[in-house]
């Protein structure tokens, strides 16, 4: 048995041996399995932490190929992971999307996947899809009927590997059309409990998007400012030395020229 297995198997025994309200036992084999398992390194693995959108029970943390005013990468809650010790609280569809519904507030724009575990399954719903598709929850019973190959298999996109706004880009470059979507904002009265996540997480994500974008925008024009502070200064010394030769100037924005009218 190789040591990935191993950990495997340990992961996975104690997330289905899990007491009753002793829920936060199950974060430890939980982080293990996307660690030792899916690939993500310690570090980008938090256990019941403050994030952007609130303190999930699990996050792993991606590249979103952006850098902050100091030139340091700066990662996304990629994954989110809410864990219950209710045998049945989320392979109960029903009892799935009340949760859902609760907790998809820890779902930001950036995040991919929201993870729900309970001892007797894992399911992991993708979050830039449409997932008001029940087949699209991937479900991994953890009752011995599947094995790590199985686990591998059906939780491959969630590989660190995979992880990260750089790699959907690359996908999205290499001609992966799924990623090109549109949300409604709105639903009927009458809709499923499903649709009606769907939407309200569609609405919660755009707003939140036009105020990040903005936000992005202003840090990344006061960056290219600092940036060009020294040319920019050294440009107003030349236009100083000119004017104190040719009298005042007048600057033209469409051909980037500087000129004056001396009386001599």
């Amino acid at each position: 048995m190789s040591k990935t297995e191993t950990k495997f198997l340990d992961a996975i025994g104690s997330i289905m041996g899990t007491p009753a309200g002793q829920e936060a036992a199950m974060y430890g084999p939980i982080r293990d399995l996307f660690c030792d398992v899916l690939g993500y390194p310690k570090p980008k693995v938090h256990i019941d932490i403050a994030g952007e959108a609130g303190r999930p029970d699990v996050t792993c943390r991606a590249p979103s190929g952006l850098t902050g005013a100091k030139g340091n990468d700066i990662d996304i809650d990629w994954i989110v992971v809410e864990a219950k010790d209710e045998h049945g609280a989320f392979s109960n569809e029903t009892k799935r999307e009340v949760i859902f519904s609760e907790k998809s507030k820890y779902i930001t724009p950036d995040t991919a996947w929201f993870v729900m575990v309970e001892p007797n399954a894992i399911i992991a719903r993708p979050t830039m899809a449409d997932y008001s598709i029940s087949a699209n929850d991937l479900i991994f019973k953890t009752d011995g009927s599947q094995s790590l190959g199985d686990f591998i298999t059906l939780f491959s996109r969630m590989k660190f590997d995979q992880a990260g706004v750089p790699e959907r880009l690359k996908s999205f470059r290499d001609g992966d059309v799924s990623l090109i979507a549109t949300d409604k904002l709105i639903c009927d009265d009458s809709a499923s409990k499903r649709i009606k996540n769907k939407t309200k997480l569609a609405r919660r994500h755009f707003y939140t998007a036009l105020r990040t974008t903005t936000q992005a925008l202003q840090e990344s024009t006061l960056a290219a400012l600092k940036e060009l502070a020294p040319e920019i200064k050294a440009i107003r010394q030349e236009v100083a030395d000119f004017e104190e030769t040719y009298g005042p100037s007048v600057f033209d924005p469409y051909t980037l020229r500087v000129s004056a009218s001396p009386a001599s």
